[in-house]
C-alpha cells in the first residue's frame, strides 16, 4: 500500500499544509493525511480551493466535498512501477 487517504477518519484532516489544527465539521481541508505510513499527504495551499469536511453523509460517515469547480488536493510526486486505484464517490445532481 503506497497511499491511504481516508476521509472518515478525521484525526487525519488538518486546516493547514503543514501543523494546523484539526478541522471541524464544514471546515475547509488543507492537509490530508496518508495513513500507509508513507508521508504522501495530500495538500492544498490555496484557501477558496480546498474540499470541505461533511460529517456523517455517506452511511454515516465523513466525506470530502469538492465544489466540482477548483476544488483540488494534491500529492507530491513519486515513482510507481504499478499502480491501482480504488475510489469510492457518488455524483449529486
Amino acid at each position: 500500500l503506497q497511499l491511504w487517504l481516508d476521509a472518515s477518519d478525521a484525526s487525519t484532516l488538518y486546516d493547514a499544509t503543514s501543523g494546523g489544527s484539526l478541522v471541524a465539521a464544514d471546515g475547509a481541508v488543507a492537509r490530508w493525511e496518508d495513513k500507509s505510513g508513507n508521508s504522501r499527504h495530500a495538500t492544498n495551499s490555496t484557501a477558496g480551493e480546498r474540499p470541505l469536511r461533511k460529517t456523517a453523509v455517506a452511511n454515516g460517515r465523513d466525506v470530502l466535498r469538492f465544489d466540482g469547480t477548483d476544488d483540488f488536493m494534491r500529492v507530491a510526486d513519486h515513482t510507481l512501477t504499478t499502480v491501482s486505484i480504488f475510489v469510492v464517490a457518488r455524483l449529486s445532481n
